[in-house]
């Protein structure tokens, strides 16, 4: 998990969380119950600043993520179409010697009907599963820190 960590002067860097917390340190740190005197449009500047480059974080991340799965995705739709077409072969040269209307041609129709509509729902279900992540991606403000030294 990556924390987006704003420094003096407007720095901005990701960090690990764990990072993220020595380096504010947070161990250090007591709960006195009283609300830090930074002004209330600028912590909720700094919150949108942080939202957004996370935001971004997560939409760069996808785009490595699609870059690095295409050819994986690229291999597994060619499988799937040339497994059909060979079955699709198979079935009509099956069909060809068989009458239209015999209970054979009956189960060999469906058979590649069955095919056709596995190879349709596998790449669909494998892209969605595999490949495509969510259009808007989410993220959580887990924690705030506000602090004077």
């Amino acid at each position: 998990m990556l924390t987006v960590f704003i420094a003096k002067g407007g720095r901005i860097d990701l960090l690990p969380l764990k990072k993220a917390l020595a380096r504010a340190r947070f161990d250090d740190l007591a709960d006195t119950g009283r609300r830090g005197a930074m002004p209330e449009p600028l912590l909720k500047g700094f919150v949108a600043a942080a939202v957004n480059q996370s935001l971004d974080r997560m939409q760069t991340r996808k785009q490595e993520r699609q870059t690095e799965l295409r050819p994986l995705l690229e291999k597994e739709e060619s499988r799937l179409k040339n497994w059909l077409a060979r079955r699709r072969d198979r079935i009509n040269n099956q069909l060809a010697n068989l009458s239209p209307t015999s209970q054979q041609a009956i189960r060999a129709r469906q058979s590649l009907e069955e095919a056709e509509k596995y190879v349709q729902d596998r790449s669909l279900n494998w892209r969605l599963a595999h490949f495509e992540a969510a259009d808007q991606p989410t993220t959580r403000l887990i924690l705030a820190i506000e602090g004077v030294r």
